[in-house]
């Protein structure tokens, strides 16, 4: 994530159409819009008020995660119409990545002794979308 931000984020972004449009959309992608997976938080939810078994929570989180899919493609399908707004779509999707890589990922997997086993996985995961990016491109 950390490296799809700037690569295929950001950068294109700033080639497309300059800096600004780009941070308008970085900075709004970080005003609490990125929020933890709702299929994750229906699931947690569903078991924790006992709303039947982990198979149920199972399915209330795959039934709120599949709204998404529609959602998504029409999304999709607004940006290529709306090419001026790309820019700022994608500062947008980049700033609410970084921001849940700074501000969860990062603190949870430093945590309990696993800094170094931690940053190492980091380092490899950015070398490897690098080389991606590099030789797909």
């Amino acid at each position: 994530m950390l490296s799809a931000s700037f690569t295929n984020l950001l950068l294109p972004g700033i080639e497309a159409c300059g800096i600004v449009p780009v941070l308008v959309g970085f900075f709004l992608g970080v005003v609490g819009v990125q929020n933890v997976p709702e299929g994750l938080a229906v699931s947690v939810a569903a078991r924790n008020a006992g709303f039947g078994s982990l198979f149920y929570a199972g399915i209330a989180g795959v039934r709120a995660g599949v709204v998404e899919i529609p959602i998504a493609v029409l999304g999709a399908v607004a940006v290529g119409f709306a090419a001026p707004v790309l820019p700022y779509v994608m500062g947008f999707a980049a700033g609410g990545m970084l921001f849940v890589i700074s501000h969860e990922i990062v603190p949870q997997t430093h945590s309990r002794g696993n800094e170094h086993v931690a940053t190492m996985g980091m380092m490899v995961g950015a070398a490897v979308m690098l080389t991606l990016d590099v030789t797909l491109a």
